[in-house]
């Protein structure tokens, strides 16, 4: 009876760490490589499930999402859901300069993340500040259409 009770234990313990560990883990999706025009300041938009609209190119592994100057992209992609290491750029014709996602007073660019569902149709949205910190406070906060929601596009500074 003894060794009963300890078998039913320990296959207790197993199945606990086996739920522990699933429970845990933390879904993951391709990284995106965002490139914005350089020196853009404001909202940009990325709608997914566009059916005219084209996928995506891969470059090392990641999603290039390369930005026109109106900071709204359109891509035939669904949009992936998880953790992933994102990059940031400023890009030129001939540059491409990082910008820094942080926190609060860590010197960082890009802020404030929306998402949502484009209307009419199975699609979604999402998009990000780029700025600095006091940009995003003073321009950022305050620039949204007539539905309240982030209005893309660049500010002028």
């Amino acid at each position: 009876m003894k060794l009963l009770h300890i078998q039913l234990l320990s296959v207790c313990l197993l199945g606990c760490s086996l739920l522990g560990l699933t429970s845990c883990h933390e879904e993951k999706r391709r990284p995106s490589r965002y490139l914005i025009p350089d020196g853009y300041v404001g909202w940009v938009k990325i709608d997914y499930k566009v059916k005219e609209a084209p996928a995506l190119p891969i470059e090392d592994g990641f999603y290039l999402m390369k930005f026109p100057p109106d900071g709204h992209l359109r891509t035939s992609n669904l949009n992936e859901y998880g953790w992933a290491a994102d990059e940031y750029y400023y890009y030129s014709e001939s540059d491409r300069k990082p910008l820094k996602a942080t926190g609060w007073g860590g010197g960082g660019m890009i802020w404030s993340g929306f998402t949502g569902s484009l209307q009419g149709a199975n699609g979604t949205y999402e998009g990000v500040f780029v700025g600095t910190e006091e940009q995003f406070k003073s321009l950022g906060v305050n620039n949204k259409d007539e539905n309240g929601r982030p209005k893309v596009g660049p500010i002028p500074h």
